[in-house]
């Protein structure tokens, strides 16, 4: 059965049914991060939203300790290939775009938001992110605010559940 762990402010830990293991902007430095998750040992795949520190600053750390792969905005990810995460385990692409890994769909979708990365150069627009497997399809938002889009993220992807940022910390 899969299951979704909430790690503090928009990070989360997804188990899917198949046994892939995916994080969604982790931030271990994150004040509200469980302390026994901290020591993270393995993950498939890390997805970053957008470049603010906390929700990119982590990706480098999770991926050397377990060789996932990276996805993220374009931006976000030439940054973190020169801040730690090695080229062929990062996979950059644009909203609309999919991405499969090991039976796992990922299709990044529109957000609105800033995105400057931890060093403040430009990271890109930020993004939502379906994931899509063994049937079922998760929408995580990401930092956004309301807009009309997220009516037709429902309509094509019939998410369920829908995950949310649950405030700053």
């Amino acid at each position: 059965m899969a299951t979704l762990t909430w790690l503090g402010h928009a990070s989360f830990r997804l188990d899917t049914d198949g046994g892939k293991r995916i994080y969604i902007d982790p931030f271990l430095d994150g004040p509200t991060f469980p302390e026994n998750e901290k020591n993270i040992e393995r993950a498939d795949a890390v997805f970053i939203t957008h470049g603010h520190g906390d929700h990119s600053g982590s990706a480098a750390a999770v991926h050397q300790k377990t060789g996932a792969k990276v996805l993220a905005m374009v931006e976000v990810g030439g940054w973190l290939t020169k801040n730690g995460v090695a080229e062929d385990a990062m996979v950059a692409f644009n909203k609309g775009g999919t991405f499969e890994l090991d039976g796992v769909r990922f299709t990044l979708t529109n957000a609105f938001h800033s995105g400057s990365l931890p060093d403040g150069s430009y990271g890109g627009e930020p993004a939502g992110v379906v994931i899509r497997f063994d049937g079922k399809s998760i929408y995580f938002a990401g930092d956004t605010c309301v807009f009309g889009e997220l009516q037709l993220i429902a309509r094509r992807y019939e998410p369920d559940p829908v995950v949310v940022a649950l405030g700053r910390f």
